[in-house]
């Protein structure tokens, strides 16, 4: 809109130009919006306002973290050290009664490293289903180092040490080694192996003893056992069979013979110091293993030194010969006197009970009429591997136990394999058996 001009006249220098803008009124439209508007505005305001508002729910509360394994295997190992039952009773599992009383009816004190040595080290660590743990350590035991594979289970925030989880194994495995069959799980295989080959040179110092044949594996005294056991002919005469679920030792009576052990994680393991930077030791004395050497491995190194085949016993007789050695080598083993048994067994038989020796050598014949004959028979035989022992010495009787499986009778046996005739030594026997026996 143009502006109104009024001009008033008057003197020039008092001549002035006024500029009137008219001022129009707001249209009844525009106040209607402007109230409506405000009106809105005032009850938006007020919804808004009245929605409740949503309360601000707090972040839930972390669950409590349990303490660190470490800190109960440390519990653990000092009460073990200290021989303090209370603080290792307090370390068991509480829900498992039963094997919490398994574990403290064998539990004696295992002492301390002189000086400042290592009390124990955590080689490995894993997790399992089920708030479950594992665990290797390796602690100072009776002048030794002893390592096992230890479980844990989680209750209430802490750590127990627990039976063991028979999950943690798997991936059964079978290898031939002879003359061993070894049966395993992947999870034992370092330890499986350093067990086997730990037995297989205890073989071979068996079988250089008894002069087994070189194609049954036997090795000399100071030869490692893996260089040649791959390349021995004879099938495995031995199963050794590794499993998490048993709890002893026990050899079957079939042959080829079975035995069947605990895992070695479970049954545990001494070296004679801690790891060395390079994570090498070396075993120490485990009777465990020291048994399997001078016992269970004794019989199978005899049949073979025998002649005995893998699927059969010394088919034509000779058997309570080829026992009586087998006795006769572990007392040997074991540092004892072998004839001191036999000779004390020989003085309970009456002096008419002695049988021919022919009857020794078909023994099967005799007890198949009679079974309580058997027991006599046995006394009598480890008698006549005394004899040969006194009267022709050791290595003799080993040479008698080599020609036992070619052999078809056991005066064919005799002749072959000691420097006498038959009828000279079965007459030497039983001069020596009457002897003594009116000596005792």
């Amino acid at each position: 809109m143009s502006p109104d001009i009024e001009w008033h006249v008057g003197d020039e220098t008092d001549q002035e130009t006024v500029i009137k803008t008219p001022h129009k009124q707001p249209s009844r439209w525009r106040k209607l919006a402007v109230s409506l508007v405000v009106v809105l505005g005032i009850g938006l305001g007020v919804a808004y306002l009245s929605i409740p508002r949503r309360q601000r729910s707090r972040p839930p509360s972390p669950p409590p973290v349990p303490p660190p394994l470490a800190e109960t295997i440390d519990r653990e190992a000092h009460a073990l050290a200290a021989g303090d039952a209370p603080a290792y009773e307090a370390v068991l599992d509480p829900i498992d009664a039963q094997w919490q009383t398994a574990q403290l009816s064998s539990f004696q004190a295992w002492g301390a490293p002189p000086g400042t040595s290592q009390l124990y080290s955590i080689v490995a660590t894993g997790t399992l289903a089920d708030d479950s743990a594992w665990a290797d350590v390796i602690q100072y035991r009776q002048q030794q180092y002893f390592s096992e594979t230890r479980f844990y289970r989680l209750r209430g925030n802490q750590w127990f040490r627990s039976r063991p989880v028979l999950a943690f194994w798997s991936n059964p495995q079978t290898i031939d080694l002879p003359p061993f069959k070894v049966m395993f799980y992947e999870q034992d295989a370092r330890l499986v192996r350093a067990v086997t080959n730990y037995l297989g040179q205890a073989y071979g110092r068996l079988c250089f003893d008894l002069n087994c044949p070189a194609e049954a594996g036997g090795l000399g005294r100071d030869r490692a056992f893996s260089s040649r056991a791959q390349s021995a002919s004879t099938p495995p005469l031995v199963t050794l069979d590794f499993e998490p679920d048993v709890q002893q030792t026990s050899t079957d009576g079939v042959w080829p013979i079975t035995i069947t052990l605990p895992s070695p994680r479970l049954q545990g393991v001494y070296y004679q110091n801690l790891f060395d930077n390079r994570g090498r030791t070396r075993l120490g004395y485990n009777a465990w293993i020291e048994q399997l050497a001078d016992h269970s491995l004794v019989f199978p190194a005899v049949r073979i030194a025998a002649g005995a085949g893998a699927s059969s016993a010394v088919d034509n007789g000779g058997d309570l010969f080829v026992e009586a050695i087998a006795a006769w080598e572990i007392y040997r083993l074991q540092g004892q006197d072998p004839q001191q048994d036999a000779l004390f067994n020989l003085s309970t038989l009456q002096d008419n009970e002695l049988l021919p020796l022919a009857d020794l050598w078909n023994w099967r014949i005799r007890t198949t009429q009679n079974s309580n004959v058997l027991e006599h028979m046995q006394i009598e035989t480890s008698a006549v591997v005394a004899f040969v022992e006194q009267r022709f010495g050791p290595r003799d009787v080993v040479s008698l136990l080599n020609a036992i499986g070619s052999a078809g009778s056991l005066p064919q046996a005799i002749e072959s394999s000691l420097p006498i005739r038959y009828d000279e030594f079965d007459q030497q026997w039983k001069d020596w058996a009457r002897q003594y026996r009116a000596g005792r």
